[in-house]
């Protein structure tokens, strides 16, 4: 069901919508502005309106994908946001010490973070992610790690609402 909603979205993108309409607006400009002087359309009207339909195709088709990503992107984020504020109420519930369930639970969703990210985000958002759960206290690290990932994962989520 979500994918087709994120399908149903990019579809009816603003952008996407323009660009169909623009591009139908100047094959119906070329042909109207040939066909009356000629008394027909020639092949090569009818080869440039149609090189024209390919490239407005080829542009719709790379915003809806990349409308349709990002959706997915935020989707599934946003369902990591909540799982990951999940595991860290856990975490901070059996002090002093996390079990060690826990900790695989955690360092599960780390990793599956990671993999989310570099499926749905290009390569800055995984690589600023690292870095940020890279730093980590004596502490309690893993903890911390988890706190990081979720700075990270908010900041990731309002920028792409932004986007």
């Amino acid at each position: 069901m979500r994918n087709l909603k994120a399908l149903l979205v990019s579809i009816f993108d603003q952008l996407a919508i323009l660009t169909m309409l623009g591009i139908l607006t100047l094959i119906v400009a070329v042909l109207a502005y040939v066909s009356p002087s000629h008394g027909g359309v020639s092949r090569k009207v009818l080869v440039l309106c149609f090189a024209i339909a390919i490239i407005g195709i080829i542009a719709t088709v790379y915003r809806m994908r990349m409308v349709y990503r990002m959706n997915r992107a935020r989707a599934v984020l946003s369902g990591r946001l909540a799982e990951g504020q999940r595991i860290l109420l856990a975490m901070r519930s059996s002090i002093p010490v996390p079990t060690q369930t826990q900790k695989e639970e955690a360092g599960g969703w780390l990793q599956q973070v990671e993999v989310d990210i570099g499926k749905y985000l290009d390569e800055s958002y995984l690589r600023r992610f690292q870095f940020q759960v890279s730093l980590e206290s004596p502490a309690n690290p893993l903890s911390l790690k988890i706190e990081s990932a979720l700075e990270s994962i908010g900041k990731f989520l309002s920028e792409l609402w932004v986007s």
